[in-house]
């Protein structure tokens, strides 16, 4: 016996005892899987199929079998989505800390509610509409020379520019979602 040399057979040896290809069900056999996640291993490229039909080459297939066994350990490996779970704890981390700095946003006053900042453009423009129509009676009022037709003017202009507004909004809702929970920066 030599120092640090183990006794026994290698491992190449070992390798070398093994049959080149099995079936499916015999892998599957082996490391405890049914023949369909067998088959499923070999549609993702685990298992190394073989140039015969129905056979996939054993070594090979037990390499990368152990070696996406410790990928899903360490947390590397990619899932159905491509995602690895590194990767889904990253953007989990990122969505809580985005929501903390939302709370803390709204605690300090710098957002508020989307309803409350429909409420407020709503008395705004009530208020400007409320203005601009009764601008006909200030100006005829400041202006008392001006006849009924003067004013009959004054007033469709008045109306035309609040069409106007009007219209260019249409079609341009509020920003952010129907159930009221979006929330406006205010600074």
């Amino acid at each position: 016996m030599t120092a640090g040399r183990p006794v026994g057979p290698s491992a190449e040896d070992l390798l070398s005892a093994l049959p080149e290809e099995v079936t499916l069900a015999q892998f599957g056999e082996l490391v405890g899987l049914s023949t369909r996640n067998v088959s499923d291993l070999a549609e993702r490229g685990i298992a190394v199929r073989s140039a015969t039909k129905g056979r996939i080459a054993l070594v090979p297939s037990l390499r990368n079998y152990i070696a996406n066994l410790r990928e899903k350990a360490a947390g590397r490996a990619g899932g159905d989505g491509g995602k690895n779970l590194a990767q889904e704890r990253a953007e989990l981390t990122s969505v809580q800390r985005e929501r903390e700095q939302i709370l803390l946003d709204q605690a300090r006053g710098k957002l508020i509610s989307r309803d409350e900042a429909v409420s407020g453009w709503t008395r705004i423009a009530m208020k400007t509409k409320s203005t601009l129509l009764g601008l006909t009676s200030r100006i005829g009022f400041a202006v008392p020379h001006l006849t009924a037709h003067d004013r009959v003017t004054i007033g469709g202009i008045c109306r035309e520019a609040l069409f106007e507004i009007a219209s260019e909004l249409d079609g341009d809702p509020v920003a952010g979602s129907e159930d009221g929970a979006e929330l406006v920066d205010v600074g």
